[in-house]
């Protein structure tokens, strides 16, 4: 199923001594993993699944969906739950964000981040032969993530592949490999 993560850290205070001198816990959330990666017979989020099956054909239209099974950060896990309707529970959660007052123009931001989280995972990158500089041979996944995005498709691919970092005063770009820009796909999504 989709079972929250949680971690706790407890930290534990100590006073000149050695003395305990108090502690507290924190709680969080381990979301990343949840995205990119899930158990065997585990979902991601419901939501991903309930905008792919439950959409309209205008909303799969405008948000560029898919089938469930086309999205690799989607296939680790099962995709049907027995006594999950996706299409239903779809309906009640856009019937619950427009009682929080969700317009329209905020219902199509949220949805156009969610399909472009699901989209970020089909991004294949290659390392070139000579180095191990990454690129990205088709940038056909990253032409739909940045519609959604409303960003343009060769600053977003530049953003993975040479990010501006700064050194000093001064800013340079600096290329990636292949595993710095999936963990950055990955952090991304």
């Amino acid at each position: 199923d989709n079972s929250s993560r949680f971690g706790k850290f407890i930290r534990i205070n100590f006073d000149a001594s050695g003395y305990i001198a108090g502690a507290n816990i924190e709680t969080y959330l381990l979301e990343k993993a949840r995205v990119i990666r899930q158990q065997q017979d585990e979902r991601t989020f419901h939501i991903f699944y309930q905008l792919l099956t439950g959409a309209s054909q205008e909303y799969k239209t405008e948000f560029i969906l898919e089938d469930p099974k086309n999205y690799n950060f989607l296939t680790h896990g099962g995709v049907k739950v027995p006594g999950i309707d996706d299409p239903e529970e779809f309906q009640a959660t856009l019937a619950a964000m427009k009682v929080m007052g969700m317009s329209d123009e905020d219902l199509t931001s949220v949805f156009r981040v969610i399909s472009a989280c699901m989209l970020f995972g089909n991004m294949e990158f290659k390392e070139e032969r000579n180095s191990d500089q990454a690129t990205l041979p088709d940038n056909t996944v990253a032409q739909k993530v940045a519609h959604l995005l409303g960003v343009q498709v060769t600053d977003l691919v530049k953003a993975f592949l040479k990010p501006r970092i700064k050194v000093g005063r001064d800013y340079v770009t600096k290329a990636q490999t292949k595993e710095q820009v999936e963990f950055a796909i990955e952090a991304i999504a």
